[in-house]
């Protein structure tokens, strides 16, 4: 629970749960009507029908109520308790709104819970003084991947302040397809020890067939070259004066470095200590490119953290490999797409004939894109967006 500043919380169950006691009154009488058919007293015919349509929407499940997959809370307390764990806890790493409002929302359910949340972070410490600040988005780079570890991005970070058990980089790869992150503290970033961490990775994942990094001596080397030869990786590598071509593994190391920020305090000398719970942190939030989280994405199920109750879930809720695979090609069809709005065209689109697809967006009203490809027998296909349909918003 480290990290908090538990005052402001506790001002909070005031200001942001006032509504829970009138709300625990409603579903005792819910889940009293769902064990044991007794209708609040006092009920008429009109009140009771439109009461067993409401109950329609709860089940029971081992004594505890629930609201399709989510957990009923009722109880104040509780309702602190899984913020604090989701939210400030080291397996939380302080996420954002958003992230957190899918971390317990995917979970448990209480009326009003999406402000609470919200009004909980904006009293937040940490999350104030490590807020990302506001700059330009670097630009966007398209790489087109159809498999888990197909293609993965690595990077170093540091120096950082040097921990008791001597580190002072870190090494971070991150699978552009799931998202999932691995990363590994390092003493020196000598190509040695970088080109031992990515055997690790290799050991546990398997050989990715394409590795992209920048041109630090400690990844373009004579051993990692050899490394991949010999493990049939096609090596890449940013040019001087394109760096952001690597930008989600930039973008990964800018979120571990905040995240273990929140987590150390004072301390500087260790955050070696954190690093595993905050991969824990990224790889079981939900993506805003793939809406998944990594984890569900690299095996098939999501995390388990302890104020979770295990729930037996139906068939129908697991996602397999062949449906992940068709959902995530879609995502990246859709990014290709927005993507050729900046670019004005787009390459290597998997299509077979002309399309007329409708974007709409928050700043533009796009009447309607066309995309004209070329002969089918071309060895490209390309697709040109004519920018003229686009209408500004006035």
């Amino acid at each position: 629970m480290a990290g908090f500043a538990f005052g402001s919380l506790t001002s909070l169950a005031v200001s942001g749960l006032i509504r829970l006691p009138d709300m625990e009154t409603k579903y005792n009488e819910i889940f009293k009507f769902l064990s044991f058919g007794e209708y609040p007293s006092g009920y008429s015919k009109t009140q009771r029908q439109t009461f067993r349509q409401t109950t329609a929407k709860f089940t029971l499940t081992e004594g505890k109520l629930f609201v399709g997959r989510r957990r009923v809370i009722k109880d104040e307390e509780e309702a602190r308790r899984i913020f604090v764990e989701i939210h400030t806890s080291p397996v939380g790493g302080h996420s954002g709104i958003n992230r957190t409002r899918s971390a317990i929302s995917s979970r448990f359910f209480w009326h009003g819970m999406s402000k609470d949340i919200e009004k909980w972070i904006q009293k937040c410490d940490k999350c104030q003084k490590f807020r990302k600040p506001l700059s330009a988005p670097r630009p966007l780079q398209c790489f087109k991947v159809s498999a888990v570890w197909e293609f993965v991005g690595i990077d170093l970070n540091g120096p950082l302040p040097m921990t008791l058990n001597g580190f002072q980089y870190i090494l971070t790869a991150t699978d552009y397809f799931s998202k999932w992150v691995e990363a590994f503290p390092l003493k020196t970033k000598s190509a040695a020890e970088v080109g031992r961490h990515v055997c690790s990775m290799i050991y546990r994942h398997g050989c990715p067939k394409r590795i992209l990094s920048d041109q630090g001596r400690e990844f373009v080397s004579q051993l990692n070259d050899q490394m991949c030869t010999l493990l049939g990786i096609e090596r890449s590598v940013t040019a001087a004066y394109h760096p952001h071509t690597n930008n989600l593994d930039e973008k990964t190391n800018d979120n571990i470095k905040r995240a273990l920020a929140k987590l150390v305090h004072d301390k500087q000398n260790n955050w070696d200590e954190y690093l595993d719970a905050t991969l824990f942190s990224i790889r079981s939030k939900v993506q805003t490119a793939t809406k998944y989280s990594p984890f569900l994405l690299m095996y098939g199920r999501e995390t388990v953290f302890a104020a979770v109750a295990p729930v037996d879930l139906p068939l129908s809720t697991i996602i397999f490999p062949e449906e992940k695979n068709h959902q995530c090609t879609s995502a990246f069809s859709i990014m290709t797409l927005c993507l050729g709005k900046l670019h004005k065209k787009v390459e290597d689109l998997d299509v077979s004939d002309s399309q007329i697809i409708k974007i709409c967006g928050k700043s533009t009203e796009m009447l309607s894109i066309l995309l004209s490809f070329t002969d089918c027998s071309s060895d490209r296909d390309q697709a040109t967006i004519n920018l003229d349909l686009l209408k500004q918003k006035r």
